[in-house]
């Protein structure tokens, strides 16, 4: 088996009737003016395809995050194919701590064999960001 797609978001909606995903606001780079930095939230997700030989069904993976190359966190994942070609998984994660600037790391496996990883940046800004979005008018009626 192997990811097709493996991504890191702040949000993932599945949609019961149809199924599908969206997934909105990718995470590439995360910037924080002080640290230790909380991130409150955020989604990994993997869509994986079976590949020649993946004859059982379901299967015990192991997803890991890294700071710099140290772990942080490891949890095991379970999926199933349900005898079909594609599965996916979605994994939430709360309240992730980055000590300082540096590099994420999201990787999910199987029995050693990496199937995916996504990586994003947290990066110190020297000021916060400020942009006023509305000018204060309200249009006459």
């Amino acid at each position: 088996m192997k990811s097709i797609l493996t991504i890191c978001s702040e949000g993932i909606v599945q949609d019961r009737r149809s199924n599908n995903v969206t997934i909105y606001n990718i995470l590439e780079e995360i910037r924080s003016v002080g640290f230790p930095l909380l991130i409150p939230r955020l989604f990994f997700y993997s869509w994986i395809m079976r590949e020649n030989g993946d004859k059982e069904e379901a299967y015990d993976l192991l997803f890991e995050i890294s700071f710099d190359g140290k772990g942080i966190l490891t949890q095991g994942v379970r999926i199933n194919f349900r005898k079909k070609p594609r599965t996916r998984t979605i994994v939430e994660i709360g309240g992730l701590p980055a000590p300082k600037a540096g590099n994420l790391s999201f990787k999910l496996s199987y029995k050693g064999k990496k199937l995916g990883e996504y990586f994003a940046l947290v990066i110190a800004v020297d000021e916060p960001n400020i942009k006023v979005l509305s000018d204060g008018k309200t249009k006459k009626q």
